[in-house]
């Protein structure tokens, strides 16, 4: 390991990081992924025909961009990553 590495990992533990085992996902539909969102506040609109379908928070989303929105929440909240 190069020393540089090293002194990286050890500033990490020194300010307080940890390492943790990430959870299995959990299996969700989109319906699912839609109510999730809906219970943390944001309302998904669906725009059918274009590249980005979705409006949430003011922005255009694609599905992916909503799993991602959904796994920040999930992440905040200390549950496992959802899954489609």
């Amino acid at each position: 390991m190069k020393r540089t590495d090293q002194r990286a990992i050890a500033e990490f533990f020194q300010g307080g990081g940890e390492i943790r085992r990430c959870e299995d996902p959990v299996r969700v539909s989109e319906q699912e992924l839609f109510e999730y969102l809906a219970k943390c506040g944001l309302s998904v609109k669906f725009f059918p025909g274009e590249p980005r379908p979705y409006g949430c928070n003011g922005k255009r989303l694609n599905m992916g961009s909503l799993l991602r929105l959904a796994n920040e929440q999930r992440s905040i909240q200390h549950f496992p990553p959802l899954m489609l």
